[in-house]
């Protein structure tokens, strides 16, 4: 018998906006070679077969909310051209959908890297987006630097303006898509990550590490839109109430799920 036991809306809530943006964990989206071998691979499918399993159900998942920009995390990190993972899935949303997303171009693609990585992790953050609905300004930009050579992923930044009727409507915005250290595989010889019984489990301190420096980043204006509209998404982590959160919001960020905001001090 197939039991149902956490039943869900098929499709996701309608709410007010002119633009759908999604946050998603694709949970490990590698694609091997992405010449149909190099199976299993080190943290997604171990078969070709289970690739497209996958596939199918992320292009699928994606079809249905069909968001306007998607910030998307655990992006195998092999680049942005080629037979990438980030590729191949854009491919398959185009070729089953007439949805018509592109992929924002890594800083390391735009400087002409070979491999355009972002950051040394296997996984990495990335983000798409719908060429009829918004367009790019910019270069994209991403910081390598600690807290994010290590245990927290290299955050993504793009600046986006809103098209109208395919012209460029003058609103804009930069999204920043994260990926903080997860509260798992605790190191007792980390003292200032050890889980302190607080209901935040391990690598808190990284986390707020992570949340301090990527404001600071953005307070740089990285994408060079001399705009201050954010909105900042991935997966952080940490829910509402832990050190991080509330540290943004303590900085003026807005909760959007709370929709309640801090003055900064």
């Amino acid at each position: 018998p197939v039991v149902e036991q956490a039943p869900r809306p098929k499709l996701p809530p309608s709410v007010k906006g002119e633009l759908e943006v999604m946050s998603f964990n694709l949970e490990n989206w590698f694609n091997g070679d992405g010449k149909d071998g190099g199976f299993p691979t080190s943290r997604g499918a171990i078969t070709k077969e289970a690739l497209l399993r996958q596939r199918t159900k992320l292009v699928a998942s994606i079809a249905a909310n069909a968001p306007d920009i998607a910030a998307l995390i655990e992006v195998e990190n092999d680049g942005d051209q080629g037979k990438t993972a980030l590729q191949e899935l854009v491919n398959a949303l185009n070729s089953q959908t007439q949805l018509g997303y592109a992929w924002v171009v890594s800083p390391g693609a735009l400087a002409k890297a070979t491999d355009a990585k972002l950051g040394d992790d296997e996984i990495r953050v990335a983000m798409i987006y719908r060429k009829s609905k918004v367009r790019t300004k910019g270069d994209s930009a991403t910081i390598l630097s600690a807290p994010f050579d290590r245990l927290n992923r290299p955050p993504l930044a793009q600046t986006f303006e809103r098209l109208v009727k395919g012209k460029g409507s003058g609103q804009v915005f930069t999204l920043v898509v994260n990926h903080w250290k997860s509260k798992g595989g605790c190191d007792p010889s980390n003292t200032a990550n050890v889980d302190r019984g607080d209901s935040q489990a391990c690598w808190n301190a990284s986390r707020v590490q992570a949340a301090r420096a990527m404001m600071d980043w953005l307070e740089t204006d990285p994408t060079k839109s001399q705009d201050l509209d954010y909105l900042v998404l991935g997966d952080f982590n940490a829910y509402s109430q832990e050190d991080p959160l509330r540290l943004m919001e303590e900085a003026g960020f807005m909760h959007l799920a709370e929709g309640t905001s801090k003055a900064p001090s």
